[in-house]
């Protein structure tokens, strides 16, 4: 309710506080689970708002470290690193409208600090490109890494199945029929 009327200071908080009572339960790893994953999802969408300092972004990855940790086989581990990935894409994206601020400004030195953040922390991210094209821009003694990590996949994976065979024919196109279709009655 509190997420929703944009509450989110005291959202977190509460969201703490449930993580903290989960933990000092006995046998209430579900709630506990579930805690961890909803501060963790609330945590991102705070950072992707807006989050200057990293403050949110950084907490959202500590909740996420100690999700796996207390839960190595959960099925939404998965999902876990799907957000550290994309939180990894938004942090870069901040980062880089830091960078383009201080450019226009006139303010080198802070936004080559800022580019080599996304260097050093986000190579893996598709805005390290970017970053290594502007620093060239901006100091013309920067010479790019010569291969950047390749890119892990932002999204899930499902497995595929193929659809049954028909064991008869589904839909049949009489001869006077107008190519309409008929369904058939077994």
């Amino acid at each position: 309710h509190l997420l929703d009327e944009g509450n989110s200071e005291e959202a977190l908080k509460l969201l703490r506080e449930s993580v903290r009572q989960s933990e000092s339960k006995h046998g209430a790893d579900l709630e506990l689970k579930y805690s961890y994953l909803i501060l963790a999802e609330h945590l991102f969408g705070l950072a992707a708002k807006g989050d200057g300092d990293g403050k949110f972004y950084n907490e959202a990855l500590e909740v996420c470290d100690s999700f796996k940790k207390k839960f190595p086989d959960a099925a939404e581990n998965e999902t876990v690193e799907l957000w550290k990935l994309k939180g990894k894409d938004v942090r870069a994206k901040q980062l880089l409208d830091m960078a383009d601020f201080y450019c226009t400004s006139g303010k080198t030195t802070p936004a080559v600090r800022y580019l080599n953040e996304i260097l050093t922390k986000y190579p893996d991210t598709e805005y390290a490109v970017e970053a290594e094209k502007k620093l060239a821009e901006i100091d013309k003694t920067f010479a790019p890494v010569a291969v950047l990590p390749e890119n892990e996949e932002r999204y899930l994976k499902y497995d595929a199945f193929n659809a049954p065979q028909e064991e008869k024919k589904i839909l049949t196109v009489p001869g006077d029929s107008d190519n309409r279709y008929l369904l058939n009655v077994y």
